[in-house]
């Protein structure tokens, strides 16, 4: 969902800027200097595949550092003793004067794969996900329909040019940026509700979803002004 629901968003709404660019006049469609084999390449391919690139690299290097860190450092999930079964037969937790002492020595009876699922609650990987998705796609909305707007909106002195086809494409790019705060509110609660459905439901711990939230936040930034410079 994470990935899946911006990039779905990015294709349709480069489509929709294509489609508002084909009912333009060709001296205003304009084109991109990129050419592969003699081929000149459409501005909307070469957008999509900035934004889309971009995005990738974003949530490729924030699954790359919270999967390191869930390997190198770890912690125990709150559900842990549930996941692991011990047996308590085989535990000791009082000392030799029947005072409480921290068990390190203990077996799991749960399988292996769980109990190693169990070990790796730093950082919430949903968390990691869920905010860079979200806030690479609020910014793009941002870029696409407000700071790039000079160049993607329709050109209302084209108007009494336009068929029908152009009108209702018109129509659909002004629907769909009144819509985009919205959109932007809905994408960022989903991003804070991912990580409270982790604490609620104790899989992780609240320094995980927040640890979480920051690398997926940091990386959805540096993805889309270090990387491909979203405002350019």
């Amino acid at each position: 969902m994470s990935f899946l629901l911006p990039s779905i968003m990015i294709i349709l709404v480069e489509v929709l800027i294509a489609l508002v660019r084909a009912t333009e006049d060709k001296e205003v469609q304009g084109g991109s200097d990129v050419t592969f084999f003699g081929w000149r390449v459409p501005t909307w391919i070469v957008d999509l595949y900035k934004h889309l690139g971009g995005f990738g690299f974003a949530m490729g290097i924030a699954w790359l550092l919270a999967d390191s860190l869930k390997c190198y450092v770890g912690s125990l999930r709150p559900h842990f003793l549930d996941a692991c079964q011990p047996n308590w037969d085989q535990v000791k937790c009082k000392g030799d004067h029947n005072e409480y002492i921290y068990v390190e020595d203990f077996h799991c009876s749960n399988d292996a794969h769980a109990v190693e699922d169990a070990r790796r609650s730093f950082p919430s990987g949903h968390s990691t996900y869920s905010m860079c998705g979200m806030i690479f796609g609020i910014l793009y909305l941002q870029a696409r329909f407000r700071w790039h707007q000079q160049q993607t909106a329709p050109k209302r002195r084209l108007r009494t040019r336009q068929g029908l086809f152009g009108a209702i494409v018109e129509k659909i790019y002004w629907l769909v940026q009144a819509l985009v705060p919205g959109l932007q509110a809905l994408m960022f609660l989903y991003a804070l509700f991912v990580p409270a459905t982790r604490v609620l439901e104790h899989f992780h711990h609240v320094r995980d979803v927040c640890t979480g939230m920051l690398i997926g936040g940091s990386m959805a930034v540096f993805g889309a002004f270090f990387i491909i410079d979203i405002r350019a």
